[in-house]
């Protein structure tokens, strides 16, 4: 389960530090909040990620600094939202189990269409003891559909959701001809665990 849980791309930390760097040479006033998430960042990851449990509160703080230091790459070109639509304060799930999915967006759909304008949109919804989590991202011209195959990432989360989650998840994968979406659906690890 570590092994899974440990799989953050070190190359998003080198750009991460990379553009910092830069912007830290122009003495741009973004440096400090930016160190601050990627510190935040590396926190969550390094300590707050062992536990069997996290407030869906604190992972959502942990994608937001995740995306906003994708951010710096991408600048204008990328439109993200983020929109929680229902409570989530007593929600609890496994830790690191958003990432991979927004991470996908980027792999497959921002980083793939280097000229294009590109978007992602997270929709989080809650109906009692389940959390629906539907991330969607552009997919270049170029790009296409891709070769129907799964990634590190997606299959990572799948074992994650079969050994965390048996009978208490639903996860699927829509490719489109402009658009990639993922529909996760748990129910509340702190339910679970008492069920």
């Amino acid at each position: 389960m570590q092994v899974l849980k440990s799989q953050v791309q070190p190359h998003f930390i080198f750009n991460t530090l990379n553009n910092i760097y830069s912007y830290a040479i122009r003495q741009n006033e973004k440096t400090p909040d930016l160190l601050h998430r990627l510190s935040s960042f590396l926190s969550y990851n390094l300590y707050e990620s062992k536990s069997p449990s996290i407030a869906l509160s604190k992972e959502l703080e942990y994608i937001n600094s995740y995306l906003e230091l994708e951010k710096i790459r991408y600048g204008s070109r990328l439109d993200v939202s983020v929109n929680v639509f229902s409570p989530v304060d007593d929600f609890h799930i496994s830790p690191l189990l958003l990432l991979p999915l927004v991470e996908n967006c980027f792999k497959h759909g921002s980083a793939a269409t280097p000229v294009e304008k590109c978007w992602i949109r997270v929709d989080i919804s809650r109906n009692k003891d389940w959390l629906t989590v539907k991330i969607e991202n552009s997919i270049g011209a170029a790009k296409g559909t891709g070769n129907g195959k799964n990634g590190i990432g997606l299959e990572n989360v799948r074992r994650r959701l079969e050994i965390i989650y048996p009978s208490n998840y639903d996860f699927r994968c829509i490719p489109g001809k402009d658009s990639y979406l993922a529909i996760l659906k748990v129910k509340n690890l702190l339910r679970t665990a008492s069920a």
